[in-house]
């Protein structure tokens, strides 16, 4: 052989690893992509239904508070209002 036919044939396996890699290579990236893509869609979707519940039971925690807040306020006028009529009572 010779060193024209060796060089020739030393690009022609290059080529051929090169694309070969590519193929191999790109085409598992590729798969793994597509499979990401799809994961976060459904992901998306599942958000998408589960956010509305999920704000409503914020908005149940709020207004939880709130009413713990109203009776307890309630319950120590109440209980002021007591001791008031207790104290009266008793002269």
């Amino acid at each position: 052989m010779t060193e024209d036919q060796i060089k020739t044939l030393q690009e022609t396996i290059a080529v051929q690893i090169d694309s070969t890699i590519q193929r191999v290579v790109n085409g598992k990236i590729d798969r793994i992509n597509l499979k990401l893509d799809d994961y976060i869609v459904s992901d998306l979707k599942w958000k998408d239904k589960v956010q509305p519940d999920i704000d409503s039971v914020a908005n149940a925690k709020a207004w939880g508070k709130i009413t713990m807040g109203i009776l307890t306020v309630g319950g120590v006028v109440l209980g002021v209002i007591y001791e008031i009529y207790s104290i009266a009572m008793k002269k």
